[in-house]
Formats: C-alpha cells, structure tokens, sequence
C-alpha cells in the first residue's frame, strides 16, 4: 500500500468503472514487475476491488482461483464482518454500501482509540488516504449508507 501511494498519480481508474484490457494485464503482474513499473514511472489501472484483490494476492491471501474481485465478490468470501473501526488492523478490507457493495478500500493506518482508521482508497484516478469517517459520509452522501469491515485473519 505504501508503495502504492508513493506513486499515486501513475494510478489510473477504469473508464465509466469499466475494466479494460489495461487493468485486467495489470492484475496478472508478479510483485517485483508491479514494482519495476511503478519505479520507472509506468501507470497502471485498477478499480477499487481490483487493487484490494491484487495486493491480498501479492501476499497470497486472495484466493487466486476467483481472479480480479469485485466488491461483491469480497462479500461472497464468507469471512466474518464487523464493524468496529477500533478492532480494524492493517490491510483489513472495508466495503460501504449494501450488499453487493458501492466501494472498498483496505485499513492503511489503524486506530484502536477512536475507531476511525485511515483507510487507503481507490475510487478515482490516484490513491488517497482517507479516515474512515470522512469516507462513510461521503459514500452516505452519494446514497451508499453503511460499512463493513472483514475479517482476512484465516483466509
């Protein structure tokens, strides 16, 4: 995730959140090509599932035989849902919005005090690092009321 917002602005969001060709060869990147692009200054395309289904992948978490995730497919996994701000830990997946969910982002910055984590977003060209509050209400605003967190931990 840090290198990912290190190179923020190389991050392009698909067209009307539609996936291209761009994003879907973007998915298949092993780690160190991901890296090499990015250092020399290549853009790569995601929307916000796929980036979160990608990284959990590079760390061989996400199950590989479901391919790109999207928001939906998040839920679909089964794992345990909360929605404690204060018991989200790094990398913990986040979906806002009822089911099959609006957007998704991962837990960059924990915060076990008051349960408002900065959470690491894709929902536009570039990367952003947003609290977890300020994002409910903007997805609220947009008419995609609620939030969920995940629980990765056994998958």
């Amino acid at each position: 995730m840090e290198l990912c917002h290190a190179h923020s602005q190389q991050f392009l969001y698909p067209p009307h959140d539609q996936r291209t060709q761009l994003e879907a060869q973007d998915w298949h990147l092993s780690e160190t090509q991901f890296d090499t692009l990015l250092t020399a200054g290549h853009l790569v395309e995601y929307d916000c599932s796929d980036l979160a289904s990608y990284l959990m992948r590079l760390v061989g978490v996400w199950p590989t035989s479901r391919g790109p995730g999207y928001t939906g497919t998040w839920l679909d996994l089964g794992l345990p849902r909360y929605t404690d701000g204060k018991q989200a830990l790094i990398a913990a997946p986040v979906i806002f919005g009822a089911y099959p969910g609006h957007h998704m982002g991962l837990v960059f910055k924990p915060d076990a005090v008051k349960g408002n984590p900065l959470i690491f977003e894709h929902g536009s060209p570039g990367i952003a690092l947003t609290p977890l509050e300020s994002v409910v209400a903007r997805q609220t605003g947009e008419g995609h009321p609620g939030y969920t967190f995940l629980n990765v931990s056994r998958m």
